[in-house]
């Protein structure tokens, strides 16, 4: 339970902190460029989250940037508003092409990737690159572990049994 939080917020500021180390003043131009209206806004968290295929790891980063100061509080809602649609974006993807790619499933490569990327990059761009990438493998590896930590406390929870409810 708590490492599995543990793990999330802890990849969602490496997240942050790696990429707007490594982008700079791209980063702020390509979000400002992505959100520049309303509609524009929207249509990136959608994509962005059928891309990703969860909606948590997009509203986090959405989170990280505007705590940055990378993105203002007006433009985050937008693509956060965006990524519900993009969740359903990845059902259709999923009824269309008959599988899912678990991205979780990827968490530790990317990790692993992420640590060698930060430990051999000969440049501080290249390195805060590495950092990002890891923590993108630490949000997935937090998520999967709260999803596993709380998937039997369904089990244990019997909601309106006591008063003869079905649930």
């Amino acid at each position: 339970g708590i490492g599995g939080i543990g793990l999330f917020l802890w990849g969602m500021w490496l997240i942050t902190e790696g990429l707007r180390q490594a982008a700079g003043s791209s980063l702020d131009r390509i979000l400002t460029s992505w959100t520049s209206s309303r509609l524009k806004g929207l249509l990136a968290g959608t994509l962005l989250t059928a891309a990703v295929q969860s909606s948590s790891v997009v509203t986090m980063a959405i989170i990280g940037f505007a705590n940055a100061g990378l993105m203002t509080f007006q433009r985050a809602v937008w693509m956060m508003f965006g990524s519900n649609p993009g969740t359903t974006g990845t059902a259709w993807i999923v009824a269309l092409v008959g599988f899912k790619f678990q991205i979780d499933a990827l968490a530790l490569p990317i990790i692993g990737l992420g640590a060698l990327w930060r430990v051999l990059g000969r440049t501080e761009r290249g390195k805060s690159m590495g950092e990002a990438i890891s923590g993108l493998g630490l949000l997935l590896l937090g998520i999967e572990v709260l999803s596993t930590g709380f998937s039997s406390l369904g089990d244990e929870v019997q909601l309106g049994q006591e008063y003869g409810v079905l649930v």
